[in-house]
Protein backbone atom coordinates (compact mmCIF):
# COMPACT_ATOMS: atom_id res chain seq x y z
CA UNK A 1 0.00 0.00 0.00
CA UNK A 2 1.14 3.55 -0.66
CA UNK A 3 -0.39 7.00 -0.89
CA UNK A 4 0.77 9.47 -3.51
CA UNK A 5 -0.05 13.08 -2.69
CA UNK A 6 0.47 15.95 -5.09
CA UNK A 7 0.28 19.56 -3.93
CA UNK A 8 -0.58 22.47 -6.22
CA UNK A 9 2.08 25.15 -6.25
CA UNK A 10 1.69 28.90 -5.77
CA UNK A 11 4.18 31.82 -5.46
CA UNK A 12 3.88 31.43 -1.69
CA UNK A 13 4.42 27.67 -1.60
CA UNK A 14 2.10 24.66 -1.68
CA UNK A 15 -1.61 25.23 -1.16
CA UNK A 16 -3.00 23.55 1.96
CA UNK A 17 -4.44 20.09 1.42
CA UNK A 18 -3.81 17.27 -1.06
CA UNK A 19 -5.17 17.81 -4.55
CA UNK A 20 -4.75 14.30 -5.96
CA UNK A 21 -4.59 11.10 -3.94
CA UNK A 22 -4.11 7.64 -5.33
CA UNK A 23 -4.90 4.70 -3.06
CA UNK A 24 -3.18 1.51 -4.11
CA UNK A 25 -4.03 -1.46 -1.91
CA UNK A 26 -1.49 -4.06 -0.85
CA UNK A 27 -2.74 -7.05 1.12
CA UNK A 28 -1.40 -7.32 4.70
CA UNK A 29 1.10 -10.06 5.44
CA UNK A 30 0.03 -13.21 7.34
CA UNK A 31 2.18 -12.03 10.27
CA UNK A 32 0.33 -8.71 10.37
CA UNK A 33 -3.06 -10.44 10.37
CA UNK A 34 -1.98 -12.99 12.99
CA UNK A 35 -0.58 -10.38 15.38
CA UNK A 36 -3.67 -8.17 15.02
CA UNK A 37 -6.01 -11.08 15.79
CA UNK A 38 -3.89 -12.22 18.75
CA UNK A 39 -3.79 -8.70 20.21
CA UNK A 40 -7.51 -8.03 19.83
CA UNK A 41 -8.60 -11.41 21.18
CA UNK A 42 -5.93 -11.25 23.88
CA UNK A 43 -7.15 -7.83 25.02
CA UNK A 44 -10.64 -9.23 25.58
CA UNK A 45 -9.21 -12.23 27.46
CA UNK A 46 -6.94 -9.96 29.54
CA UNK A 47 -9.84 -7.93 30.95
CA UNK A 48 -12.06 -10.95 31.63
CA UNK A 49 -10.32 -12.29 34.80
CA UNK A 50 -10.47 -8.86 36.48
CA UNK A 51 -14.18 -8.50 35.68
CA UNK A 52 -14.93 -12.04 36.87
CA UNK A 53 -12.90 -11.55 40.08
CA UNK A 54 -14.87 -8.41 41.01
CA UNK A 55 -18.27 -9.95 40.19
CA UNK A 56 -17.53 -13.15 42.11
CA UNK A 57 -16.32 -11.38 45.23
CA UNK A 58 -19.02 -8.68 44.86
CA UNK A 59 -16.44 -6.06 45.79
CA UNK A 60 -13.79 -4.08 43.91
CA UNK A 61 -11.58 -3.61 46.97
CA UNK A 62 -7.95 -3.50 45.91
CA UNK A 63 -8.69 -2.08 42.44
CA UNK A 64 -7.74 1.58 41.97
CA UNK A 65 -10.42 3.62 40.17
CA UNK A 66 -7.95 6.43 39.53
CA UNK A 67 -5.61 3.94 37.84
CA UNK A 68 -8.42 2.75 35.58
CA UNK A 69 -9.42 6.34 34.72
CA UNK A 70 -5.86 7.24 33.77
CA UNK A 71 -5.55 3.98 31.83
CA UNK A 72 -8.68 4.87 29.89
CA UNK A 73 -7.37 8.31 28.96
CA UNK A 74 -4.01 6.82 27.89
CA UNK A 75 -5.61 4.11 25.75
CA UNK A 76 -8.09 6.56 24.20
CA UNK A 77 -5.30 9.04 23.41
CA UNK A 78 -3.38 6.27 21.65
CA UNK A 79 -6.51 5.44 19.65
CA UNK A 80 -7.01 9.11 18.66
CA UNK A 81 -3.32 9.38 17.77
CA UNK A 82 -3.55 6.34 15.48
CA UNK A 83 -6.74 7.58 13.81
CA UNK A 84 -5.14 10.97 13.07
CA UNK A 85 -1.94 9.49 11.64
CA UNK A 86 -3.91 6.95 9.56
CA UNK A 87 -6.49 9.42 8.30
CA UNK A 88 -5.48 9.30 4.63
CA UNK A 89 -5.75 5.52 4.66
CA UNK A 90 -9.18 5.77 6.28
CA UNK A 91 -10.23 8.21 3.56
CA UNK A 92 -9.35 5.56 0.98
CA UNK A 93 -11.94 3.32 2.66
CA UNK A 94 -14.71 5.71 1.62
CA UNK A 95 -13.40 6.45 -1.87
CA UNK A 96 -11.58 3.45 -3.32
CA UNK A 97 -11.28 0.34 -1.18
CA UNK A 98 -13.81 -2.35 -0.41
CA UNK A 99 -14.77 -3.12 3.19
CA UNK A 100 -12.41 -6.12 3.25
CA UNK A 101 -9.52 -4.07 1.88
CA UNK A 102 -10.20 -1.28 4.36
CA UNK A 103 -10.28 -3.71 7.25
CA UNK A 104 -7.14 -5.49 6.13
CA UNK A 105 -5.01 -2.40 5.73
CA UNK A 106 -6.16 -0.67 8.93
CA UNK A 107 -5.62 -3.59 11.32
CA UNK A 108 -3.29 -1.42 13.43
CA UNK A 109 -6.09 1.14 13.78
CA UNK A 110 -8.77 -1.36 14.81
CA UNK A 111 -6.40 -2.88 17.37
CA UNK A 112 -6.29 0.40 19.32
CA UNK A 113 -10.08 0.39 19.82
CA UNK A 114 -10.27 -2.76 21.95
CA UNK A 115 -8.28 -1.52 24.97
CA UNK A 116 -10.28 1.66 25.78
CA UNK A 117 -13.53 -0.28 25.40
CA UNK A 118 -12.25 -2.97 27.79
CA UNK A 119 -11.13 -0.39 30.37
CA UNK A 120 -14.48 1.41 30.11
CA UNK A 121 -16.44 -1.80 30.84
CA UNK A 122 -14.07 -2.77 33.67
CA UNK A 123 -14.35 0.66 35.31
CA UNK A 124 -18.15 0.57 35.15
CA UNK A 125 -18.18 -2.82 36.92
CA UNK A 126 -15.60 -1.69 39.50
CA UNK A 127 -17.69 1.39 40.36
CA UNK A 128 -20.87 -0.71 40.58
CA UNK A 129 -19.24 -3.10 43.08
CA UNK A 130 -17.36 -0.36 44.92
CA UNK A 131 -17.04 -1.41 48.63
CA UNK A 132 -19.29 0.67 50.88
CA UNK A 133 -19.15 -1.34 54.12
CA UNK A 134 -17.41 0.12 57.16
CA UNK A 135 -13.89 -1.26 57.56
CA UNK A 136 -10.84 -0.56 59.69
CA UNK A 137 -9.59 1.82 57.01
CA UNK A 138 -12.76 3.87 56.42
CA UNK A 139 -16.42 4.29 57.37
CA UNK A 140 -19.43 3.85 55.10
CA UNK A 141 -19.64 7.61 54.51
CA UNK A 142 -15.95 7.79 53.56
CA UNK A 143 -16.33 4.89 51.11
CA UNK A 144 -19.39 6.55 49.59
CA UNK A 145 -17.45 9.78 49.15
CA UNK A 146 -14.60 7.88 47.46
CA UNK A 147 -17.08 6.24 45.07
CA UNK A 148 -18.56 9.63 44.12
CA UNK A 149 -15.07 11.00 43.53
CA UNK A 150 -14.28 7.98 41.34
CA UNK A 151 -17.43 8.49 39.26
CA UNK A 152 -16.70 12.21 38.85
CA UNK A 153 -13.10 11.45 37.89
CA UNK A 154 -14.10 8.93 35.24
CA UNK A 155 -16.78 11.20 33.75
CA UNK A 156 -14.19 14.00 33.59
CA UNK A 157 -11.74 11.72 31.79
CA UNK A 158 -14.39 10.76 29.19
CA UNK A 159 -15.15 14.47 28.62
CA UNK A 160 -11.42 15.22 28.13
CA UNK A 161 -11.15 12.46 25.51
CA UNK A 162 -14.20 13.81 23.66
CA UNK A 163 -12.68 17.32 23.62
CA UNK A 164 -9.30 16.06 22.32
CA UNK A 165 -11.01 14.06 19.55
CA UNK A 166 -13.24 17.02 18.67
CA UNK A 167 -10.22 19.32 18.27
CA UNK A 168 -8.65 16.81 15.86
CA UNK A 169 -11.89 16.62 13.86
CA UNK A 170 -12.14 20.42 13.69
CA UNK A 171 -8.51 20.70 12.52
CA UNK A 172 -9.12 18.12 9.82
CA UNK A 173 -12.56 19.12 8.49
CA UNK A 174 -13.46 22.66 9.53
CA UNK A 175 -10.18 24.56 9.73
CA UNK A 176 -8.50 22.94 6.71
CA UNK A 177 -5.21 22.58 8.56
CA UNK A 178 -2.29 21.03 6.66
CA UNK A 179 -1.00 17.55 7.45
CA UNK A 180 2.14 18.66 9.33
CA UNK A 181 0.36 20.57 12.16
CA UNK A 182 -2.10 17.72 12.54
CA UNK A 183 0.79 15.24 12.74
CA UNK A 184 2.42 17.37 15.46
CA UNK A 185 -0.91 17.46 17.32
CA UNK A 186 -1.07 13.66 17.08
CA UNK A 187 2.46 13.38 18.52
CA UNK A 188 1.51 15.69 21.40
CA UNK A 189 -1.44 13.37 22.10
CA UNK A 190 0.94 10.39 22.00
CA UNK A 191 3.28 12.05 24.52
CA UNK A 192 0.28 12.85 26.73
CA UNK A 193 -0.73 9.19 26.50
CA UNK A 194 2.75 8.15 27.70
CA UNK A 195 2.48 10.54 30.67
CA UNK A 196 -1.00 9.20 31.44
CA UNK A 197 0.39 5.66 31.37
CA UNK A 198 2.97 6.58 34.01
CA UNK A 199 0.22 8.11 36.16
CA UNK A 200 -2.08 5.17 35.34
CA UNK A 201 0.00 2.41 36.87
CA UNK A 202 1.44 4.67 39.58
CA UNK A 203 -1.75 4.70 41.75
CA UNK A 204 -2.22 0.93 41.39
CA UNK A 205 1.43 0.28 42.32
CA UNK A 206 1.08 2.58 45.35
CA UNK A 207 -2.32 1.12 46.30
CA UNK A 208 -1.02 -2.46 46.13
CA UNK A 209 2.42 -1.91 47.71
CA UNK A 210 1.65 0.60 50.48
CA UNK A 211 -2.12 0.81 51.11
CA UNK A 212 -3.66 -2.68 51.03
CA UNK A 213 -0.28 -4.49 50.98
CA UNK A 214 -1.98 -7.35 49.18
CA UNK A 215 -3.48 -8.15 45.79
CA UNK A 216 -7.05 -8.23 47.21
CA UNK A 217 -9.50 -8.15 44.25
CA UNK A 218 -6.81 -7.05 41.83
CA UNK A 219 -6.46 -9.79 39.22
CA UNK A 220 -2.87 -10.93 38.78
CA UNK A 221 -4.12 -13.18 35.97
CA UNK A 222 -5.30 -10.14 34.02
CA UNK A 223 -1.89 -8.54 34.53
CA UNK A 224 -0.21 -11.74 33.34
CA UNK A 225 -2.14 -11.44 30.06
CA UNK A 226 -1.71 -7.68 29.70
CA UNK A 227 2.06 -7.44 30.23
CA UNK A 228 3.25 -9.63 27.33
CA UNK A 229 0.43 -8.27 25.18
CA UNK A 230 1.63 -4.71 25.80
CA UNK A 231 5.13 -5.50 24.55
CA UNK A 232 3.56 -7.34 21.62
CA UNK A 233 1.73 -4.12 20.72
CA UNK A 234 5.11 -2.35 20.55
CA UNK A 235 6.33 -4.98 18.07
CA UNK A 236 3.07 -4.88 16.08
CA UNK A 237 2.83 -1.09 15.84
CA UNK A 238 6.48 -0.08 15.74
CA UNK A 239 8.21 -2.90 13.85
CA UNK A 240 5.56 -4.66 11.75
CA UNK A 241 3.49 -1.59 10.80
CA UNK A 242 6.27 1.04 11.05
CA UNK A 243 4.00 3.36 13.05
CA UNK A 244 5.07 6.78 14.26
CA UNK A 245 6.98 6.61 17.57
CA UNK A 246 4.14 8.46 19.33
CA UNK A 247 1.86 5.47 18.65
CA UNK A 248 3.96 2.78 20.37
CA UNK A 249 5.96 4.60 23.10
CA UNK A 250 2.94 4.68 25.50
CA UNK A 251 2.66 0.88 25.21
CA UNK A 252 6.38 0.48 25.91
CA UNK A 253 6.13 2.62 29.06
CA UNK A 254 3.01 0.72 30.12
CA UNK A 255 4.78 -2.62 29.74
CA UNK A 256 7.63 -1.53 32.03
CA UNK A 257 5.23 -0.39 34.75
CA UNK A 258 3.17 -3.57 34.40
CA UNK A 259 6.35 -5.56 34.98
CA UNK A 260 7.00 -3.57 38.18
CA UNK A 261 3.43 -4.16 39.40
CA UNK A 262 3.68 -7.87 38.56
CA UNK A 263 6.83 -8.14 40.68
CA UNK A 264 5.07 -6.45 43.62
CA UNK A 265 2.04 -8.76 43.30
CA UNK A 266 4.26 -11.84 43.14
CA UNK A 267 6.06 -10.67 46.29
CA UNK A 268 2.82 -10.36 48.28
CA UNK A 269 1.54 -13.68 46.91
CA UNK A 270 4.79 -15.34 48.00
CA UNK A 271 4.54 -13.65 51.40
CA UNK A 272 0.96 -14.86 51.93
CA UNK A 273 1.93 -18.38 50.82
CA UNK A 274 4.87 -18.42 53.24
CA UNK A 275 2.70 -17.22 56.15
CA UNK A 276 0.08 -19.86 55.39
CA UNK A 277 2.77 -22.54 55.18
CA UNK A 278 4.35 -21.57 58.52
CA UNK A 279 0.99 -21.34 60.28
CA UNK A 280 0.61 -24.29 62.73
CA UNK A 281 -2.10 -26.72 61.75
CA UNK A 282 -4.36 -28.41 64.33
CA UNK A 283 -5.53 -31.87 63.34
CA UNK A 284 -9.26 -32.65 63.66
CA UNK A 285 -8.50 -35.41 66.26
CA UNK A 286 -6.62 -33.00 68.54
CA UNK A 287 -9.31 -30.36 68.23
CA UNK A 288 -11.97 -32.99 69.07
CA UNK A 289 -9.99 -34.13 72.15
CA UNK A 290 -9.58 -30.54 73.24
CA UNK A 291 -13.32 -30.03 72.88
CA UNK A 292 -14.08 -33.21 74.87
CA UNK A 293 -11.69 -32.11 77.63
CA UNK A 294 -13.37 -28.75 77.86
CA UNK A 295 -16.78 -30.43 78.01
CA UNK A 296 -15.67 -32.78 80.81
CA UNK A 297 -14.19 -29.89 82.78
CA UNK A 298 -17.33 -27.86 82.43
CA UNK A 299 -19.35 -30.92 83.45
CA UNK A 300 -17.24 -31.40 86.60
CA UNK A 301 -17.66 -27.78 87.55
CA UNK A 302 -21.39 -27.96 87.06
CA UNK A 303 -21.56 -31.16 89.15
CA UNK A 304 -19.48 -29.57 91.92
CA UNK A 305 -21.81 -26.65 92.08
CA UNK A 306 -24.97 -28.78 91.92
CA UNK A 307 -27.47 -28.17 94.80
CA UNK A 308 -27.94 -31.90 95.35
CA UNK A 309 -24.31 -32.30 96.44
CA UNK A 310 -24.27 -29.35 98.81
CA UNK A 311 -24.86 -29.98 102.58
CA UNK A 312 -28.30 -29.12 103.89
Amino acid sequence: FYLETRMSESPFGPIAGPIVEQCVYKAPSPLNIALACILMIGAVIAFTPQIVAVIRSKTSEGVSVSALALGFIAATFVMINKFILSWHALECCSTTWTAAECGGHNLAVWQTIVTPVGIFVTTAIVLYYFPLETTKEATHEQHLKQKRIGIAMFVGVVVICIIVASIAAIMRFAAGVQDEPIRIYAQVIGISAAVSVVLHWGPQIWHTAFVVKSTKSFSVLSLAFQMPGTFLIVIFQGIVNHADWSSWVPSFVSGIEQAILAAICLFFMWKEWKEAKNKPEISPLLSQKAGNGADSRSGSLSDASSPSDSPV
